[in-house]
């Protein structure tokens, strides 16, 4: 009785009736085969085109080429056209590489030692203007 009710259960969240491993590998089969009789044509039209595109490639890259193709073809056709939809994550904002550098004095802004005029300038650097932006 337990083991007819999580069956019953699986059945309402999934929505598909229970299907033993043999009825299930029989279904995926079917729609391999279903799929494959579909690109049969597409599967020629692209293997010739490969094979004068690579004259030298061996049956084996020709093959792999030809069902990365498709491949590529059957997920672009299952991809919906949304600009907003981009794949990829928006790390602008969380990426942002923002420095300032902070300058400042850390000496004196007093009469130069060495200077005989007496003019002033920073002890730190020797800028002479007092609201210089720092070293």
């Amino acid at each position: 009785m337990a083991a007819e009710r999580k069956l019953i259960d699986k059945m309402a969240t999934t929505g598909r009736p229970y299907l033993a491993p043999i009825e299930l590998s029989k279904e995926i089969e079917n729609k391999v085969r279903r799929e494959k009789e579909e690109t049969t044509s597409l599967r020629a039209e692209l293997t010739q085109k490969v094979a004068h595109d690579m004259p030298r490639a061996t049956k084996e890259a020709i093959d792999g080429t030809v069902t990365r193709l498709i491949y590529e073809q059957m997920h672009n056709a299952k991809v919906p056209e949304d600009p907003e939809l981009t794949m990829k994550p928006d790390c602008s904002k969380t990426l942002k590489n923002e420095k300032t550098k902070v300058r400042f004095h850390n000496g004196k802004y007093e009469v130069r030692k060495f200077d005989e005029k007496g003019k002033k300038a920073w002890s730190c650097c020797q800028s002479k203007y007092e609201d210089g932006e720092g070293c």
